[in-house]
């Protein structure tokens, strides 16, 4: 093989390896699980969720984390996906921490708290927000 030949040679070889190794790295970006926190605080007489709109990977691992700052219970409810979760209300003026872990095909899901929209508060509000499964890497 001629010396610009073996060059060449060379040159694709690392080319391919270089793209292999960010492709690899890409690929374990991707299937590392998502770790995201939601505070439940009081405002203006009801409670809110903040942030109440999710960005979140599609098909890949989820954890949500609650810190729930009032002294009721709440849910976080999706039911296409059949979640349910109960977030248990502060100990006192600590915040009280729930987590939930779930994987959610690409697509967009409604969430909320029943427990808000029954009527077991005693004020009606709806603590509600969207999980959008959308992001690819």
């Amino acid at each position: 093989m001629s010396p610009p030949l073996r060059f060449l040679a060379l040159v694709a070889a690392t080319a391919l390896a270089a793209l292999a190794a960010a492709t690899t790295a890409a690929d374990s970006a991707s299937s590392a699980p998502m770790h995201l926190t939601i505070d439940i605080s009081a405002a203006r007489g009801a409670e809110v969720a903040l942030p109440s709109n999710l960005a979140i990977r599609a098909g890949g691992t989820v954890t949500l984390t609650f810190r729930n700052h009032t002294n009721l219970f709440h849910t976080f409810t999706i039911r296409a996906l059949g979640i349910s979760t109960l977030i248990r209300p502060a100990n006192g003026h600590v915040p009280r921490l729930t987590s939930v872990t779930f994987v959610a095909p690409y697509g967009v899901y409604a969430w909320t708290c029943v427990l808000c929209a029954s009527g077991a508060h005693a004020h009606m509000h709806a603590m509600r927000g969207k999980v959008y499964a959308i992001i690819n890497t």
